[in-house]
């Protein structure tokens, strides 16, 4: 089988609706292997939650990640009714800022995850777990009219604790130089040095590793299925997560290198933000990303900084460009292009 029937048929084997579900940067190959095994592995082990497919990997500087629709609206769903109980909240939190904490003086000491590899990446499995259902249990109960302000709340404040460990983590990778190996590798003290921008995919319970040709051949397939653009009349729309409306020009951020471009007013258009270009966004008077929800980075600082936001957008990178002028209804959760 030649390596295009090799990628066809993975892609024959994907459920109907797997798409795109983020980009974000400074995520490495090991980081992806570690989420990848959590969606097909952990978030059952955890919660009973299952993905039946999930695909992880890298392209021009940045980390991709794919799964079904469907099961991600399951999965908030469940998490989210479960969370209108205060002791199914207090495990979620309490685990995460405990892990949180593991990790902030485990990693006073990089070499320590080499000499501890196979403690250090079970901790960040579990950890990452938690990090998603605290961060997915906490955007499902801020869209509920009746949601326990107190439970919220304090899933907000935990998934604030913990949003420095994965830059941390992937910061003391970077120092070791060992972001293309995939963390089961490391555990078994593989030496031999990977090819870099591997991709991995899960299928049910078979991991398949992709090489980066591979995996660019699988996303572009998927993309080129599911990518279909909902915008008329000049206007689309995403989730608000911060209230207030603004008119500005566009500043279109597609490499995080380009953050601090930002001028005073502009309106932010990125995939996504992260907390080390926090001073360069404050500047902004108005974000729209592609990806997140209401307690992503991006939601978070601009409710701090009262910055009208809408993310979960899909599509604003792709149908905005640097100088347009656009009206930020956040109230509505709409975006319109002033003519």
């Amino acid at each position: 089988m030649n390596r295009n029937d090799k990628v066809q048929n993975l892609f024959k084997k994907l459920p109907k609706d797997f798409v795109l579900h983020c980009r974000r940067g400074d995520i490495s190959t090991l980081s992806c292997s570690v989420f990848a095994h959590v969606y097909a592995f952990v978030f059952n082990r955890e919660f009973g939650i299952k993905f039946s497919a999930n695909f992880w990997g890298q392209e021009d500087r940045l980390c991709f990640f794919y799964r079904s629709e469907m099961e991600q609206d399951q999965f908030l769903e469940t998490l989210g009714r479960r969370c209108k109980k205060a002791e199914f909240v207090n495990k979620l939190t309490s685990t995460l800022i405990k892990l949180t904490d593991w990790f902030n003086s485990e990693l006073k000491n990089p070499s320590n995850i080499l000499e501890n590899s196979k403690e250090f990446f079970e901790n960040y499995l579990t950890f990452f777990v938690y990090h998603q259902a605290v961060g997915w249990s906490g955007n499902y109960m801020s869209r509920r009219e009746n949601r326990n302000n107190k439970l919220s709340n304090k899933l907000a404040k935990a998934y604030k604790y913990n949003e420095l460990v994965v830059p941390a983590v992937e910061r003391a990778f970077q120092k070791l130089k060992i972001g293309d190996f995939l963390f089961d590798e490391l555990i078994e003290k593989d030496k031999l040095k990977p090819p870099h921008g591997r991709g991995v995919l899960y299928i049910i319970n078979t991991r398949y590793v992709l090489n980066a040709n591979e995996a660019r051949k699988l996303a572009k397939l998927v993309n080129n299925k599911s990518f279909l653009i909902n915008i008329k009349n000049n206007f689309f729309k995403g989730t608000s997560s911060s209230r207030g409306v603004y008119k500005g020009r566009v500043r279109l951020v597609l490499d995080y290198k380009k953050m601090k471009e930002c001028k005073k007013g502009d309106v932010l258009v990125a995939e996504s933000t992260l907390p080390q270009h926090n001073d360069y966004i404050m500047k902004v008077g108005a974000i729209i990303t592609d990806y997140g929800s209401t307690l992503s980075h991006a939601s978070m600082l601009a409710r701090e900084t009262n910055i009208p936001c809408i993310v979960d957008t899909k599509i604003a990178t792709k149908v905005l460009k640097d100088g347009d002028m656009v009206e930020v209804d956040a109230n509505k959760g709409i975006v319109r292009k002033i003519k």
